[in-house]
């Protein structure tokens, strides 16, 4: 199972351990895209966003490079590309503690019984 935690310091664990992605933007793209859970995301708003200084070709190069590392480098991929967007997938193998967090903040029941 992959767990993310986003509520503190983000960090990425599986059933052996702390995971270490091979770069921060690898990083960052994942935890981006785990908080805004409910929304797909153009490659170029979020080529914007994590390579605001590279040319469009460059950001798109390192867009894929950095979702290989993510393929490679998770034992579950929680991400669904469709067409020209990315978003989040959600999976049973996947613990968002932000999620979480948000279905018991959402769920009055929820809530009441803690």
């Amino acid at each position: 199972m992959l767990s993310l935690r986003l509520l503190g310091a983000p960090s990425i664990f599986d059933d052996d351990g702390e995971i270490h992605l091979p770069s921060q933007k690898a990083q960052a793209l994942l935890f981006y895209l785990a908080a805004e859970h409910q929304r797909s995301f153009a490659r170029g708003q979020l080529i914007t966003l994590l390579w605001e200084e590279s040319s469009d070709r460059e950001g798109r190069n390192s867009l894929s490079t950095v979702l290989t590392r993510l393929r490679q480098s998770l034992p579950v991929f929680p991400l669904r590309a469709e067409g020209d967007t990315l978003a989040w997938q959600a999976d049973s193998e996947v613990r968002v503690d932000l999620h979480e967090f948000q279905n018991v903040s959402l769920s009055p029941q929820k809530a009441a019984s803690i």
